[in-house]
């Protein structure tokens, strides 16, 4: 195939308004959909800069792997890896919600000992974890209010800063090789409060 035979996408889309939009919120589409048409303007964009390469020259061997490249492009599942990345985003959430460890806050709240007011605000404050779903309100994992880890949980998710409440369920939740290969749950079960919280600090600074 020669750089003659190669066709930008008929319909190309923005590629730098899509992310924009995209990761900056401002697309009024469903996430999925969004998605979806970020990763069109992916393929399109990168078909582009192929096309544009070979324009430019490039010997046959380049010309074959260009080929190559567009074929598989071409060959795509619709919607791409980064719609197939956020639908399987979705189903992990509503799979972890859904088990029987999350109580609802009215369930934290007396688990706790306290107010859904208080649990509230706990979250809020990031000393509570309250994990958000397709559905109003939130799920708090019933683990959290063990006393060796609900005493350890606000110093851990401060110093977790950058992450939302699901970075920071899936840092409880997670084997950590700087543990030994335990969840830092299972550290603070053990009363090694001071590692888990070094661990999180050294992924925060990372």
């Amino acid at each position: 195939m020669t750089a003659k035979t190669l066709k930008a996408p008929e319909r190309q889309t923005d590629f730098s308004t899509v992310l924009i939009d995209l990761f900056e919120g401002r697309s009024k589409k469903p996430p999925i959909e969004a998605a979806r048409q970020f990763s069109k303007a992916l393929d399109d964009h990168f078909v582009n800069l192929i096309i544009q390469t070979l324009e430019q020259g490039a010997d046959e061997r380049a010309k074959v792997v260009a080929a190559k490249v567009l074929e598989l492009t071409s060959e795509r599942k619709a919607g791409g890896g980064v719609a197939q990345a956020v639908e399987d985003g979705v189903r992990f959430k509503s799979s972890t919600l859904s088990q029987p460890e999350m109580l609802s806050s009215t369930e934290g709240a007396a688990r706790a000992g306290m107010t859904r007011q208080a649990l509230d605000d706990r979250r809020k404050n990031r000393t509570a974890l309250g994990l958000s779903g397709n559905r109003r309100g939130y799920k708090y994992p019933d683990w959290q209010f063990e006393d060796l880890v609900f005493g350890a949980i606000g110093d851990v998710m401060a110093a977790l800063a950058s992450r939302d409440e699901w970075g920071c369920y899936l840092f409880f939740t997670q084997p950590e090789p700087m543990l030994g290969g335990l969840t830092p749950l299972a550290a603070l079960r053990l009363e090694r409060q001071a590692d888990v919280l070094s661990v999180a600090t050294a992924i925060e600074e990372a």
